[in-house]
This record gives structure tokens, C-alpha cells and sequence, in this order.
């Protein structure tokens, strides 16, 4: 491939991967993507084969990426307590889902994946979302009592999520029924430290205790 055609395919895959991220994949057509990369829209066919080609280069390209390794390799850190590296998951997490920009690619997709899944799920669940979910898993696991199922250790993390997507997708209801919630930056990360302190009560860690587990 000519280092043009090279540049061209890149400004696409980063164009659509913004474009998925804000409207989620059934919800943005590929002449949109090919409008704000300068492009022409043969160029699809011609790189992707089509839409759908074109979304799994990007969870392809996500999957491998330096922001995966930045949510996952700190959450393995055994030297810092578990309670705390959910602490920052969960943070970093919803801090990603409800902002835009570059850093948050794989928890905004994700997040459109949850609600609305393409036909992609399948390869997504591969790449991206069972790789997260492990380490979220694992962090539970370290956390609940001794003798925790399975089935709860499971459906502890489930309950985490729910809490994160409500949050992330509730915003339009939440302005009309719960005014005072604020979505700027500061907000968000108040929401986070309200998903991890109810959680980690479920879990059967006191109020104080975030950093003994």
C-alpha cells in the first residue's frame, strides 16, 4: 500500500472510530464518516470491503491499543489494594463513557455495543469487552468475602455495570427527574465514587476500609 493511500485509510478508520463513538454504529451512515474525512465514499468499498468491514478494523485496531493496556495493566497491580484499583476503573471508565475525545474510544463503543448491538457484537465481546470484564472480575473477586460464588461474583460485577451504563445513558431523564446531578468532569467523578462506595458495601467493605482489601 502507497504511503498516500496509507494516510487516507487512516484518516478514515480514525474519522469513523469518532463517529461510532459519539452515534454508535446502526446511527452513522458512512457518507457522514466520509464527509468529515475528505473522503470519497468508493474509498469504503475499496479499503473495508463496507461498513461493517470498517468497524472491525477499528475494534481490531482498538483491541490492541495503548488505551486498552492503560485500563487494564494498572488493574492488575497487585501492590495497590483491589478496592482501590476498582476505585479507578470504574472512575476512569465513566469518566471515558461520558466525555468525548480520544482517550475514550473503547468505553464509549462499548458502551453503544451494550444497548445497541451490531452484528459485530460477537468479535467486539472478543476484543474489547471480555478482556475488561476479566480484570473487573478479578478485582470483585479479590474483594468479596471468602466463599463467594461464582453466580455472585458474577452478578456483583453485573450490578457494577448497570450502574455505570444508567449513569452514562440516563443523562436526558436525569436533567428533567434529578437536576442537581452535574455532568461536567467533576460530576462524573462524584457519580464514581457513588457507584464505588454502593458497591463495595454490597461487597461487605465498610465505609474507611477502600484501601484494606
Amino acid at each position: 500500500m502507497k504511503a498516500d493511500d496509507n494516510d487516507v485509510r487512516n484518516r478514515i478508520i480514525s474519522t469513523a472510530t469518532e463517529c461510532f463513538a459519539e452515534n454508535g454504529f446502526k446511527a452513522t451512515s458512512v457518507r457522514k464518516i466520509c464527509e468529515r474525512a475528505g473522503a470519497n465514499l468508493a474509498m469504503i468499498n475499496y479499503y473495508f470491503g463496507s461498513k461493517d468491514g470498517l468497524y472491525l478494523a477499528i475494534i481490531d485496531r482498538e483491541g490492541g491499543s495503548a488505551e486498552m493496556d492503560e485500563l487494564t495493566v494498572p488493574a492488575r497491580d497487585a501492590s495497590v489494594p483491589a478496592t482501590l484499583r476498582l476505585a479507578h476503573l470504574i472512575e476512569r471508565l465513566l469518566v471515558d463513557m461520558m466525555t468525548s475525545g480520544p482517550h475514550s474510544l473503547i468505553s464509549r463503543l462499548i458502551s453503544w455495543e451494550l444497548v445497541e448491538p451490531s452484528a459485530a457484537l460477537r468479535h467486539i465481546v472478543d476484543t474489547l469487552i471480555e478482556p475488561l470484564q476479566e480484570v473487573m472480575q478479578e478485582l470483585v473477586r479479590d474483594i468479596a468475602p471468602p466463599g463467594t460464588s461464582e453466580v455472585e461474583i458474577r452478578n456483583n460485577l453485573f450490578s457494577i455495570l448497570g450502574q455505570m451504563l444508567y449513569y452514562s445513558h440516563s443523562k436526558p431523564v436525569n436533567e428533567m427527574m434529578a437536576p442537581d446531578i452535574v455532568y461536567d468532569e467533576a460530576g462524573i467523578r462524584e457519580i464514581a465514587r457513588h457507584v464505588t462506595a454502593f458497591s463495595l458495601r454490597a461487597l461487605g467493605v465498610a465505609d474507611g476500609d477502600h484501601g484494606k482489601r
